[in-house]
């Protein structure tokens, strides 16, 4: 039943693996160079999605809240001592000079699209993993040129992707009922606007804290059945 999610996992990890494989032989200025392509690419992305949404309230009030639960979840001192060992651990096994910048864009962009929502549902009610694999192969790529700018972080990613997809493969015949066509596209729309801003910090127009707004494309879901 998780083979799709397996395979989205190793692919993103392959991905990175031969992005940095890549940076190794890229000089500094071609690799400034492919970092804004990268970002302008990013942002294209995330706008095609966001100009999907409908109901510009509910994706308002879904990064309010999604602000508020992740203020509360990180000044928990149990779950802020928890994000400080996995950090550790993560700059620890990449190297402290890559820093968490790949993990973080990588992890964004692979888990904030509607193709995993969807393909996790489908390989959980249907068994078919048929979209999980498409979205694999597009992750590789994706997750490639990512690393080949941002380093060893990237590899990380694949934990976040298989954990995220298998948890709603596992989980996709209790949520079925509740995502309906319209939930997916206003969940897709705002986890591509915190895909744009992620774009945003890659050109270093802003420098946004995108972790406090990882949680909108899930807050967003009760939001579209209110009468707003």
């Amino acid at each position: 039943m998780l083979s799709g999610a397996a395979a989205n996992g190793i692919l993103v990890a392959a991905g990175a693996a031969v992005g940095c494989l890549l940076r190794k032989g890229i000089p500094d200025r071609i690799s400034g160079y492919l970092s804004d392509g990268t970002a302008l690419v990013v942002l294209y992305v995330g706008i095609s999605g966001a100009v999907k949404g409908s109901n510009v309230i509910a994706i308002i009030l879904s990064f309010v809240l999604s602000v508020i639960l992740m203020t509360a979840i990180t000044e928990n001192p149990v779950s802020a001592a928890a994000g400080k060992r996995v950090s550790s651990a993560i700059a620890s096994a990449a190297g402290k000079s890559a820093g968490m910048t790949g993990f973080i864009n990588a992890t964004l962009f692979v888990c904030a699209g509607a193709m995993g929502i969807i393909g996790s549902l489908e390989s959980g009610i249907l068994g078919n993993n048929d979209i999980l694999y498409s979205k694999s192969v597009i992750d590789f790529v994706a997750v490639m040129i990512i690393s080949s700018v941002s380093g060893a972080s990237t590899v990380f990613a694949a934990v976040p992707t298989f954990i995220y997809e298998a948890f709603l493969t596992l989980i996709a015949d209790s949520i079925s009922p509740f995502l309906t066509d319209a939930v997916v596209q206003e969940m897709s729309a705002s986890g591509s606007i915190v895909i744009i801003g992620m774009a945003l910090n890659m050109l270093g127009i802003t420098n946004l804290r995108l972790s406090r707004y990882i949680l909108a494309p899930f807050a967003v879901i009760p939001l579209c059945y209110l009468p707003l």
